[in-house]
């Protein structure tokens, strides 16, 4: 496993314009561990899967942006279908 020094990842990404977006997968430390948001990323995603159920049977996830504004205009990917009631 390779760690990331994720403040110095966000500062490089600041020097670039326009900026790229710092997303970090904070599954494995999860939320007790690393605080990536206070660390410069504009969002962090978690595996809720192993958290909730332990088991197959169910698949969750979590995405938290670092401001409710972060991802207003953000858009999904072409080849990704967004549920009809989420339009």
């Amino acid at each position: 496993m390779v760690m990331t020094d994720i403040r110095r990842a966000s500062e490089v990404a600041a020097e670039h314009s326009p900026k790229p977006i710092v997303i970090v997968d904070n599954t494995f430390l999860g939320p007790t561990f690393q605080h990536p948001l206070t660390l410069g990323a504009d969002l962090v995603l978690y595996s809720a899967t192993k958290y909730l159920s332990g088991f197959s049977d169910m698949v969750a996830g979590a995405a938290s942006p670092k401001t409710p504004q972060s991802f207003t205009n953000a858009q999904p990917p072409h080849h990704v279908r967004q549920h009809p009631a989420a339009r």
